[in-house]
């Protein structure tokens, strides 16, 4: 386990950021959703 997370330094540091970013974009699309959703229901 720990030799598998350990061989590929590089292609973690590589797909890290992405993971975060679609990880963060994923988060805003669901708050705006639910924020959307809330409005148009009070409205």
């Amino acid at each position: 386990m720990m030799c598998l997370g350990y061989r590929p330094p590089i292609i973690k540091a590589g797909r890290m950021p992405q993971k975060s970013l679609n990880s963060s974009i994923l988060v805003i699309s669901m708050v705006s959703a639910v924020l959307d959703g809330n409005l148009s229901l009070l409205t």
